[in-house]
């Protein structure tokens, strides 16, 4: 029904923290934001990846309509992902965003 999605990566990094125990350890992460112009019809947004090099997509997260952003922890340093979001819900058939990569650092 006319529903379409943009997708961008927004942000990615890798850093050092410090846990309870005053051990050191990285993570990394992959923001991205989408926007849609199918206002009311969407109950919410699947968000997929794969890796680089991967035809395999896999659902990460499935969120709810008034959520435009997304973080991914599950990354790992050195690698490229590609995302891609699709809209869900009611009777919209939607096809997928633009696909973004990030190559995480």
């Amino acid at each position: 029904s006319g529903a379409a999605v943009g997708l961008e990566v927004t942000d990615v990094g890798t850093e050092t923290d410090v846990n309870e125990d005053g051990e050191e350890y990285e993570y990394s992460w992959v923001t991205l934001d989408w926007w849609e112009n199918a206002e009311d019809l969407e109950e919410g947004y699947a968000i997929e990846r794969r890796e680089w090099g991967s035809t395999y997509w896999s659902t990460i997260a499935e969120v709810e309509w008034n959520v435009d952003d997304y973080t991914d922890f599950e990354v790992e340093q050195g690698k490229i992902y590609n995302y891609r979001v699709k809209v869900y819900g009611f009777d919209t058939i939607a096809p997928y965003s633009n696909e973004d990569c990030a190559e995480v650092p």
